[in-house]
C-alpha cells in the first residue's frame, strides 16, 4: 500500500491559495482489477472497516464473477475478508445492530446475507428460485427495523421495477 500523506506536489508553489487533493491510501485486490467498483459502505460499528462490491456496468458483456471485499484502515494492502460470487456484486449494506451481517445484491437478481464472523464464507441466506428473486439487476439493498417478533429484514430494489421486503426466517429467506 502506498501512503500519500507525505507526498509533495511540486506544482503547489505555482497555485495561489489552493492545494492538491491527494489520496491517503490505495486499497486494491489483484483479482478485481478488471471489475468495476459498484458500491462502498462503511460499517456502522467498526469505524475503520468498509465493504466494497465488485461487478460490471458493461451490460453487453457481463462477467461471470463478482466480489465482496472488506477493507480496514489498519491494513490497506490487502482485504480483511474476500468472498467471490458467480455473478457481479452490485450493492451491499451492513446491519446496524449486528455489524457482522452483510446483505448483498447481485447482477443476476439474487440477494444474499453473509455472516463475516463465521470461518466459512458460505451464504447464510439466499434468494435462489426463479420466483423468489428479482428478475433484473439488484441496485440497492437496505436493512429495515427488526420486526416485532425480533426477525431481521431488509429491502431490495431492482431494475425489474419491484421492491422486495425479505425476512430472515430460521433457515430461509422469505
Amino acid at each position: 500500500a502506498q501512503d500519500y500523506r507525505y507526498w509533495e506536489d511540486p506544482s503547489d508553489e505555482y497555485r495561489d491559495a489552493e492545494g492538491t487533493l491527494l489520496p491517503l491510501w490505495k486499497f486494491s485486490y489483484e483479482k478485481t482489477k478488471k471489475l468495476s467498483v459498484t458500491e462502498i459502505c462503511w460499517n456502522p460499528h467498526y469505524y475503520d472497516l468498509f465493504g466494497v462490491t465488485f461487478g460490471s456496468f458493461d451490460f453487453m458483456r457481463q462477467v461471470t464473477e463478482g466480489y465482496l471485499c472488506l477493507f480496514t484502515l489498519k491494513n490497506p494492502s490487502y482485504p480483511e475478508y474476500i468472498n467471490s460470487t458467480d455473478s457481479g456484486v452490485m450493492c451491499l449494506d451492513f446491519h446496524p445492530q449486528h455489524p457482522y451481517l452483510v446483505v448483498v445484491g447481485l447482477y443476476d437478481g439474487t440477494v444474499a446475507v453473509y455472516n463475516i464472523q463465521l470461518p466459512t464464507k458460505e451464504r447464510q441466506f439466499q434468494s435462489n428460485s426463479v420466483t423468489n428473486k428479482h428478475g433484473g439487476i439488484v441496485w440497492q439493498v437496505c436493512w429495515g427495523e427488526d420486526l416485532q417478533d425480533g426477525e431481521m429484514n431488509f429491502y431490495s430494489v431492482s431494475s425489474d421495477g419491484r421492491v422486495f421486503n425479505w425476512v430472515l426466517m430460521q433457515n430461509e429467506l422469505a
